[in-house]
């Protein structure tokens, strides 16, 4: 691929990514989904018909909005995957860094949701479960212990989690 080529393919893929954040500003939850959706399909160089890196930030961002989207449509188990993306492709970028910590802490919270509802009968199996979830906060906590210390509010906060998953899952 030409630089020229590439260049055309990163003002289209922020064209488009651009087209569905404007889906969600105005507040249509369903058509900033498919919008994304329909972002990763064009532009997620791993599948085999788009160009960009797989840690893109696109691409990272369009995970990102999409559990949000996923979690507001109440489709839990697609939220979870797609936080679980998230935070891996951010570990593998910024493993110790504060928005990562945020994004492993969003999976745990993500994960958690999702395997209860299975739990409950709500959704189908969807591989999440009380364990990915704690494993996930684990993560989430080892980064903030080591960026902000044991005693900081959040590294407790996440410490908590933890805590009550290990005596739930023991």
């Amino acid at each position: 691929m030409s630089t020229e080529e590439l260049a055309a393919e990163l003002a289209t893929a922020e064209k488009d990514f651009e087209a569905a954040t404007d889906f969600g500003k105005v507040g249509d939850t369903a058509g900033a989904r498919s919008a994304f959706e329909r972002f990763l399909e064009s532009h997620d160089g791993s599948n085999g018909k788009g160009n960009l890196h797989p840690r893109h930030h696109l691409l990272l961002n369009a995970h990102a909005s999409l559990i949000n989207c996923c979690f507001r449509l109440n489709d839990l188990a697609i939220a979870a995957k797609h936080s679980r993306i998230v935070a891996e492709g951010m570990s593998s970028v910024m493993d110790v860094w504060p928005e990562t910590a945020d994004f492993w802490f969003r999976c745990g919270e993500m994960e958690e949701i999702a395997s209860r509802a299975v739990l409950e009968g709500v959704v189908q199996e969807c591989g999440a479960t009380l364990e990915t979830a704690m494993e996930a906060y684990e993560k989430c906590w080892k980064i903030r212990r080591i960026i902000y210390g044991d005693d900081y509010l959040k590294t407790l906060k996440v410490k908590e989690e933890v805590d009550r998953l290990a005596s739930e899952t023991a």
